[in-house]
């Protein structure tokens, strides 16, 4: 079988080092279009909150259920391996163990292979070439170092398979049928609310999941298709301003976001800027590059340090000046945002911040 993008033939790799888009694109193609006829409507759950020991021996907390999107009937798709995936509903959120908080994913590569992520193209940011305004040239890239995109471990990992894949394929769907429909703010809006149902937030509070921070797009990006223009970034931050602290809770949200290389989209920023508790952060184009700086009156920027080992010993580069170094893989027992007691992706936009590449 090969590629439609590519025309290379597939290769499958468990858990590659780098992004395997062929086969991230693979499980993706499973889900047809004609798939979208299945999608539902959002149907609440109960969270259920359980701890158990990673990979590495460490114990972690994982939530599971909230609200999610029923699908009319059972979908079966295939792994690399054969093996049957089935599919009866899609949770609309996901909790990863790091953010220590709710988050929305959506798949992540260019929409070549039904991600969005444009800029996930280097040629593409190349040839606008705006970029250069705030950002080193990819021309000058070192040769130890590489295109982020390159490395994105939203093609790699847990958001590797088939079953991830299925579900942001569903998100994603149900997300553009809800814009066409005008509904997809108020179907957001209330989706975050039953993060503060009593149940649901002391489930959520005992594990130190907290319903006050969101993370918007812990994969993919605001690239959802050009017709719907820059409507699902606006809509975005109208679900932000609701949750004002005033009718509703209050909430953070963060949300990284590597348009800002386009002149359109820098021109969407400064026309419909984020409210003041959205921290929209520009993100580098290279590993090792400094944080851009100055896009469109946005949050600071971010950035992804690579930590080289010589002769045994990991070494971590010097950060430009100003970068706070994110601590949620230094020592922390878990490696989340709540056991490193930081919260400054959301709160400090001032600040830019690096990421040890992963």
């Amino acid at each position: 079988m090969r590629c439609p993008v590519t025309g290379m033939p597939w290769q499958f790799v468990e858990n590659p080092p780098s992004a395997n888009w062929k086969s991230v694109y693979r499980s993706r193609s499973q889900w047809k279009k004609s798939d979208n006829k299945l999608i539902g409507d959002l149907v609440e759950d109960r969270i259920i909150v359980s701890r158990k020991r990673n990979k590495q021996g460490k114990m972690v907390h994982k939530v599971e259920g909230g609200i999610y999107i029923d699908l009319k009937d059972t979908w079966y798709g295939k792994t690399a391996e054969g093996e049957t995936v089935v599919k009866k509903k899609a949770s609309v959120f996901t909790f990863t163990s790091k953010m220590s908080c709710a988050s929305f994913s959506l798949p992540a590569g260019h929409p070549n292979i039904e991600g969005t992520c444009e800029s996930a193209a280097r040629g593409k940011v190349e040839k606008d070439g705006s970029y250069r305004r705030f950002h080193a040239p990819l021309s000058q890239i070192p040769a130890d170092q590489k295109y982020i995109c390159h490395l994105c471990y939203a093609g790699k990992g847990n958001y590797y398979y088939v079953a991830p894949s299925a579900k942001q394929m569903i998100i994603l769907n149900w997300t553009k049928r809800e814009l066409r429909r005008g509904t997809f703010v108020d179907q957001m809006v209330y989706a975050i609310s039953t993060l503060f149902e009593p149940e649901a937030e002391e489930k959520m509070s005992s594990q130190l999941v907290s319903n006050k921070f969101f993370r918007l797009h812990d994969s993919g990006d605001f690239s959802i298709g050009d017709a719907f223009g820059a409507d699902y970034y606006r809509a975005w931050c109208q679900i932000a301003r609701r949750f004002n602290g005033k009718t509703l809770p209050k909430v953070l949200f963060w949300a990284p976001t590597r348009l800002w290389t386009f002149a359109r989209w820098r021109s969407v920023f400064k026309r419909f800027p984020p409210p003041d508790n959205l921290a929209l952060r520009p993100s580098a184009l290279f590993t090792g590059a400094p944080p851009p700086r100055g896009v469109a009156k946005l949050a600071a920027g971010t950035m992804s340090a690579v930590k080289r080992v010589r002769k045994g010993v990991t070494i971590s580069e010097p950060l430009p000046r100003g970068v706070y170094d994110c601590p949620a893989y230094a020592g922390a027992k878990e490696k989340s945002c709540a056991s490193s007691n930081c919260r400054v992706c959301w709160k400090a936009k001032k600040r830019a911040v690096n990421y040890t590449t992963h």
